[in-house]
């Protein structure tokens, strides 16, 4: 199941409700550009690459919610919605930079090796309102479907920084629910649990069925936590940040407190 998917049926967007989790998995469906805006301001959903995806949805029942006829005046109408999605979290990096491509996409030319945009600026109109329309729904699939895609290779060339038996503190966000689906830096600890990798020689990180151990530690924890684990020689790897950064612990070295020791591979 994904965090963020249109629902080609009804025409609308669905969503993981974040806030009822992990009691309850409530999905709630969105018909306007408004409600996806207050469903990132109150983080229904969460996750930088989800709140992108969501933008990007969001654009597109903004234009199924115009009444524009033609593509120019559709356009205008998107560049209003466009700025109360981005103001739902201003400093969301994945928030603008979703909604600006989406924008960049229906113009000429494209940048993002879309097909070719279906307005021109000056157009006057003379591109049918639904293509304009069809093309932003496509853009912002295709976002979402990038993002899982981008995921899973990020998790394959991760995972075999990872060996049979690690200890490895994750930090931040980083999990399925922060993406359309899979995770980013814990998408790799995620890959690494199931998958056999060839240099392991067939083993496998965890026996086929069995869970993840974990546990959670408060955000001021990591630190003293870190120290602890290396003194008694248990810690190997950390996994922190939206992109995944896999950081090995040598024997002898010290886990100092803001600082992070890559491997030289990295």
């Amino acid at each position: 199941m994904r965090t963020i998917a249109w629902d080609y049926e009804k025409n609308e967007l669905q969503m993981i409700d974040q806030r009822h989790l992990p009691a309850r998995l409530v999905i709630v469906a969105f018909r306007s550009h408004q409600d996806v805006a207050a469903a990132i301001q109150n983080m229904t959903v969460r996750g930088a690459p989800a709140i992108g995806a969501a933008a990007a949805f969001g654009l597109a029942l903004a234009a199924q919610e115009s009444r524009a006829g033609n593509a120019a005046a559709l356009f205008s109408d998107l560049e209003t919605a466009a700025k109360t999605l981005c103001a739902a979290r201003p400093t969301a990096v994945n928030l603008a930079w979703a909604v600006d491509r989406v924008l960049k996409a229906v113009t000429l030319p494209s940048p993002f090796g879309s097909p070719t945009g279906v307005l021109r600026e000056g157009a006057g109109g003379e591109v049918p309102a639904d293509d304009l329309r069809a093309a932003i729904l496509a853009e912002a699939q295709r976002i979402a479907d990038e993002d899982v895609e981008v995921n899973k290779r990020m998790a394959a060339h991760g995972t075999p920084l990872i060996d049979d038996g690690d200890t490895i503190i994750h930090h931040c966000n980083t999990g399925a629910l922060a993406t359309v689906d899979w995770g980013t830096a814990l998408g790799v600890i995620r890959m690494a649990h199931v998958q056999t990798q060839p240099h392991l020689s067939g083993n496998h990180i965890a026996r086929p069925g069995q869970r993840l151990k974990f546990a959670h530690s408060c955000d001021q924890c990591p630190p003293s936590l870190r120290q602890g684990l290396h003194r008694q020689h248990k810690l190997r790897r950390t996994a922190k940040g939206v992109l995944p950064q896999i950081h090995r612990h040598r024997p002898g070295m010290a886990c100092q407190p803001g600082k992070s020791h890559a491997h030289p591979a990295l």
